[in-house]
């Protein structure tokens, strides 16, 4: 299965087409995690779509997942990361309204070459993506700094 998601802030068409785009030629099933209201997503190949997912079932859904399709976002870099998954990503571009500007594009290229993370651009590139073997993006071992433990425990601390 397949788990695919735009983030929590804002609609992401363009990638949900891609997903749909892939979901019509490959059998596999996907789950895709939209946020858009106003967009009306009709059920095609082996896609289901829901508007949000409660962050519990979020996790459920990447752990259950063999791939993660996601916008270039770090929140779920780090989820694909932190559940060894093989994540592939779109970023949201400036140019084309999908973002105020392009912080999405350069994390793609930041990352877009550390194993296990792969990008597109379009629903063809996505099932190119798809039908060659993915390696999981490896884990992401807890950062056990005294600067990152001091903000833990203030953060776990506080009343």
């Amino acid at each position: 299965m397949i788990f695919a998601t735009v983030g929590t802030q804002i609609p992401f068409p363009r990638m949900i087409e891609s997903v749909r785009y892939a979901a019509e030629r490959l059998d596999i099933d996907i789950v895709a995690q939209t946020i858009d209201v106003d967009y009306v997503y009709t059920p095609k190949g082996r896609l289901t779509c829901v508007k949000t997912v409660h962050p519990r079932k979020f996790q459920d859904l990447v752990a259950a997942a063999d791939i993660i399709v996601s916008h270039a976002g770090i929140g779920s870099i780090i989820s694909a990361a932190t559940a060894s998954k093989p994540i592939i990503l779109m970023p949201r571009q400036s140019q084309l309204s999908e973002h105020r500007n392009d912080h999405q594009v350069d994390t793609a290229k930041r990352f877009g070459s550390r194993r296990g993370i792969y990008i597109f651009n379009d629903g063809p590139e996505l099932v190119d993506v798809l039908t060659v073997p993915l390696v999981p993006l490896a884990p992401i071992e807890p950062d056990m700094s005294p600067l990152i433990a001091g903000i833990k425990s203030f953060i776990w601390n506080a009343s």
